[in-house]
């Protein structure tokens, strides 16, 4: 849409240039998208990630509208808008071919992305694994908060957690958060 700009980092060998013009070509390795919270950007959030992943994922870390010089025109500031753009911002670098075998698996992905806001903890109805890593010192929200949590998103969640880190898992313990999310990555991509 006009007005809208969203930024996404993604890997270089996607992209190719010829006279001038700048073509995507669907990567060869699984995608992995890095959405950012609410405060941060998204490469400023997960630039450890990026690079303990690259190896073996193709990587795209879009930057949020209003963070990271994403910008738009647009009066809506909901989640629904934030993750329109990022579908479709996908769909331009040709990652919906390879995010599932099929659109209707691709369709319920991108529908669990968005939580209504009333009650994100009351919503339990995802069609997709969820895997939580959480800091074991968590002062924002604490364990008992993330075991809640768990039990109220239902059976296909799971919570692994870092003794040693705070609300920042990623950016205080970058190693062994990288460990987990290997692992998460792994059980998922046999899945698909």
């Amino acid at each position: 849409m006009p007005g809208t700009l969203m930024n996404i980092w993604v890997p270089k060998e996607i992209i190719t240039k010829n006279d001038h013009n700048t073509m995507y070509i669907p990567p060869t390795k699984p995608a992995v998208l890095l959405l950012h919270a609410f405060t941060m950007d998204g490469i400023f959030t997960w630039f450890l990630q990026v690079f303990a992943l690259t190896r073996e994922y193709a990587v795209y870390v879009p930057d949020l509208l209003f963070f990271g010089g994403s910008i738009t025109n647009r009066n809506e500031r909901s989640v629904n808008f934030q993750a329109e753009f990022v579908a479709r911002g996908l769909g331009i670098l040709k990652v919906e071919k390879t995010m599932y075998r099929n659109r209707k698996e691709r369709n319920e992905l991108l529908e669990d992305l968005v939580i209504p806001d009333k009650d994100a903890t009351s919503y339990t109805n995802f069609s997709h694994d969820i895997h939580m890593v959480w800091g074991g010192n968590d002062k924002i929200f604490d364990l008992d908060h993330a075991m809640t949590m768990k039990t109220q998103l239902g059976d296909k969640a799971t919570l692994d957690w870092i003794k040693d880190a705070g609300h920042l898992v990623p950016l205080e313990q970058p190693f062994k958060y990288n460990k987990r999310l290997k692992c998460i990555l792994e059980r998922v991509s046999k899945h698909h």
